[in-house]
């Protein structure tokens, strides 16, 4: 994964803003709704797209109590 120009030929490319990108690895938003809403393109294979997507995704953990110093 990189930014900006390719200099080679990848199976995919993901075009976003910011924002975009971490909220759909943040799990807040998923590849189809942010491509449905016209926020990010996919160019190339859409289902290596989807993997990376997947692959990269930052699940949230809920805290598992709070912190007691001793």
């Amino acid at each position: 994964m990189s930014r900006g120009e390719s200099h080679d030929r990848p199976d995919t490319i993901i075009d976003t803003d910011p924002d975009t990108l971490s909220r759909v690895l943040g799990a807040k938003v998923t590849l189809t709704e942010a491509v449905n809403g016209g926020r990010l393109t996919i160019t190339g294979d859409d289902r290596a797209g989807q993997r990376l997507s997947d692959a990269a995704r930052i699940e949230e953990t809920a805290p598992t109590g709070t912190f007691s110093p001793p």
